[in-house]
């Protein structure tokens, strides 16, 4: 069928196509639907067509015609709401709440409130018994050296246990320790012991006196209790007089061989 263009009035747009048959935009309906008028002798059949296609001969019609339009707008905009939330999710989300914010703060710094059903402040007085209670706590810092360094495992000098040195023309001849010198600890031997000392010798900052022996005959039970991981793995030793002596003729003895081998270099 082919629609021919004619004359546009005010607030209408004919379009004739066959003869007999006029079509008007109507203003007052939405935009698509067309008025059709369909000439039959003396009387006129008049008819409402939609966007889509549908003929509408009455208002009923048309009041279902264009409910059923609202409802189907309806479901495609529900539609592509859903489509595009799942597409894109929403920037806009609920920011989470640190609870461990809470915990650094200390309790004596926040003022008590009063519980009671009042629309008026009613400050209430802190009468501190012990000293105690106004001192801010400081963060727990276990052992002497534990901002410096990480803590270590306990007994970890037992890794360094059969380490040696390699002599290809020469056999290993174990040492053994002093007799003031004892190991203490499960499975701990000379080696452990020797690298325990080294180890604080090296790398701690007081004094070394060996292991509590009040707490050496607890190790069994609870070593991880009663070992002191600043000290090295050996008895509570105590230097005296006669210690100093002995070891002052074993420098002067080592001193003496050294000069004669320095002379007999130079003759």
């Amino acid at each position: 069928m082919r629609w021919v263009k004619g004359s546009r009035d005010e607030g209408s747009s004919p379009m004739y196509g066959n003869e007999g048959v006029r079509r008007v935009e109507v203003s007052t309906l939405p935009r698509g639907w067309c008025r059709e008028e369909i000439s039959r002798g003396n009387r006129t059949d008049v008819h409402y067509i939609s966007p889509l296609g549908v003929r509408v001969r009455n208002r009923n019609e048309l009041g279902k015609q264009q409910q059923q339009q609202q409802q189907q707008r309806k479901y495609e905009s529900h539609a592509f709401t859903t489509f595009h939330f799942c597409e894109e999710p929403s920037k806009t989300r609920a920011k989470t709440y640190d609870f461990t914010k809470t915990l650094k703060n200390d309790a004596s710094l926040v003022p008590p409130i009063r519980q009671t059903a009042s629309i008026f402040k009613q400050p209430v007085t802190v009468h501190k018994i012990h000293k105690e209670h106004s001192k801010v706590k400081s963060d727990f810092k276990g052992g002497s050296n534990s901002n410096s360094e990480k803590p270590r495992q306990l007994f970890w000098e037992k890794r360094l246990s059969g380490l040696r040195a390699s002599y290809p023309d020469e056999d290993y001849e174990p040492f053994s320790l002093p007799s003031n010198i004892t190991a203490v600890g499960p499975g701990v031997n000379n080696d452990i012991v020797l690298a325990s000392i080294a180890t604080v010798l090296h790398m701690g900052n007081g004094s070394i006196n060996g292991q509590s022996n009040n707490k050496v005959n607890n190790f069994e039970k609870n070593p991880g209790v009663y070992v002191d991981p600043d000290q090295p793995l050996i008895g509570g030793v105590s230097v005296t007089q006669a210690d100093v002596e002995k070891q002052e003729e074993r420098v002067d003895a080592a001193r003496k061989a050294l000069e004669e081998a320095l002379e007999s270099l130079t003759e």
